[in-house]
């Protein structure tokens, strides 16, 4: 392997690498990045009111599954609703509606809301990330090593 290959194989590595990094970065502080974006952040306590899961069918057979968690929270004059995806099927089936969980909302703004649920979730992200990398990469580099041998 000449240095030029060795350099373009580090550099391809490295690179998807770095990207990989920062969208695991991105992905599993994502909830917590808009809490720390609050000017005066407020922790409540929120109902679950229903548990649902969205079937999106494509025509080529791909399909996705996200459960929509529909959870309400009061701010001292208003009661908000709210309902994010979660694809963290595990922890989504141990809720139940009436649960009681944890909300934090801007109070300048509160209709801006984020759950501690929403940053558990995306504390698991960041292993499906890596074994995406793994899955995209790894035949790249066997198909690089491939070639230049």
């Amino acid at each position: 392997m000449s240095i030029l290959e060795l350099v373009v194989l580090i550099s391809v590595v490295g690179t998807g690498a770095l990207i990989i990094l920062l969208i695991m970065w991105f992905v599993s502080t994502h909830s917590r990045r808009i809490l720390r974006g609050f000017r005066e952040p407020v922790e409540t306590v929120g109902t679950i009111l229903s548990i649902v899961v969205e079937r999106n069918y494509q025509p080529e057979g791909l399909a996705s599954e996200p459960y929509v968690i529909t959870y309400s929270y009061y701010d001292g004059s208003t009661v908000h609703e709210k309902s994010p995806q979660s694809f963290a099927k595990k922890q989504v089936h141990k809720l139940q509606i009436n649960d009681r969980i944890v909300v934090y909302y801007d109070k300048w703004k509160p209709d801006n809301a984020v759950t501690v649920l929403q940053m558990e979730w995306e504390k698991t992200m960041w292993w499906k990330i890596l074994l995406a990398f793994a899955v995209v990469i790894m035949p790249a580099v066997v198909y690089m090593f491939y070639i230049m041998s």
